[in-house]
């Protein structure tokens, strides 16, 4: 079966849907008999910029036109697509392939439909419009959680037996204790292992939206109890600001990282918070994945990840008050003792959260799409 992979999000960008897509590519070239990729990898030295978008959307066109002047032919294209699939659809029509489209989110697009301003309505009224069109070549989707696939459904009137719940995975062989490396030196996390009891974190964007916030405001109290705080990623001089003005001492910043060194980072922290907004319903973190693979005991918010929550391999909170927090710490302090708490957190994440029987359920969906 010979499969195009299109992807309109940057692939390897340390962003949600950087992530997902250069750990989703990389299984998939690994287990698929054929993958052609048409996407943009991400370079750190390529900021953003505002016409990023226009110029990436015209890269892959060529590509795209590349291929087809080649006469190249696929069974199937897999692609993420973003608001506007502008690509996607023409694809589809330029290889008269069906497409099988991943993590498509609610529906909603609320990026778009949140805003009332002309502008913004114009935009929304086009994203249906080519959501529309797309969907009518599309043999399946899937979306992160039950709650996703319905809204989806809803909203485009998708047959919901062509919709599929496949939550984000985890390179459990990436993210894993026996083999990660430290990245900002052995030296540093000897110095704090042998000051502090335990590390605790966050590792991933919007860390002072995410749960960084609260764990600086309860730094003073975690330093009784010595407890060492390391945030990675975000704006470093932006959490700085926040660090100083409670004047903790006992916090590490290291602001923006690439993604090869996160597991680094992970492997070496005890305990790991993601304080996902509460609004946020059917989420599917892949923060909490890559902690649990890491052996990291982890933190989170009611709003998602129920599987992990109903497994009891996470700490819910069901606010995001300091006392609330601060007492899902205490826990997470007592289950870090644990015998064997780490191995059996990999272990799971091992049986569970593999990104690899994640991209196989994908295929095998795709072969029973293609043949009926």
């Amino acid at each position: 079966m010979k499969l195009l992979y299109l992807s309109e999000f940057v692939v390897g960008r340390p962003d949600g849907p950087g992530v997902n897509e250069f750990e989703f590519f990389n299984s998939l070239e690994a287990i698929a008999d054929s993958v052609q990729p048409v996407f943009e990898k991400y370079k750190p030295e390529n900021k953003k910029t505002k016409h990023e978008y226009l110029t990436r959307q015209i890269s892959l066109f060529i590509n795209l036109a590349v291929l087809y002047i080649k006469r190249k032919r696929y069974d199937v294209i897999v692609a993420r697509s973003g608001p506007l699939p502008f690509l996607t659809v023409l694809a589809s029509k330029m290889f008269k392939c069906p497409v099988y489209i991943k993590t498509v989110g609610d529906g909603r697009f609320s990026v778009l439909s949140s805003k009332k301003t002309l502008l913004h309505r114009t935009l929304f009224w086009l994203c249906r419009f080519l959501w529309k069109k797309l969907l009518k070549n599309t043999i399946a989707v899937d979306a992160v959680s039950d709650s996703h696939v319905a809204s989806f459904s809803y909203e485009f009137s998708f047959p919901r037996e062509n919709c599929y719940v496949i939550d984000n995975g985890v390179n459990t062989r990436r993210f894993n204790r026996e083999k990660g490396n430290t990245c900002v030196g052995d030296e540093f996390f000897k110095e704090w292992k042998e000051k502090y009891n335990a590390i605790i974190g966050y590792v991933g964007g919007y860390p002072l939206q995410r749960g960084a916030s609260e764990l600086i405001e309860l730094s003073h109290k975690f330093d009784e109890i010595n407890l060492g705080i390391l945030i990675v990623g975000g704006e470093k001089e932006e959490i700085l600001d926040v660090v100083n003005s409670v004047g903790a001492l006992n916090v590490y910043v290291t602001g923006q990282v690439d993604y090869e060194s996160v597991p680094g980072y992970m492997v070496n922290m005890d305990i790991g918070v993601s304080l996902l907004d509460l609004s946020a319903w059917g989420a599917s973190e892949q923060k909490l994945r890559q902690y649990i693979s890491s052996g990291v005991v982890s933190i989170c918010t009611q709003a998602s990840n129920q599987e992990l929550i109903e497994d009891g391999i996470v700490i819910p909170v069901d606010n995001t008050e300091l006392k609330t927090v601060e007492r899902a710490v205490e826990m997470a302090l007592a289950w870090t003792k644990r015998e064997n708490t780490q191995e059996n957190m990999h272990e799971y994440a091992v049986e569970k959260l593999s990104i690899d029987a994640r991209t196989k359920l994908r295929l095998e969906i795709i072969k029973e799409k293609i043949t009926v």
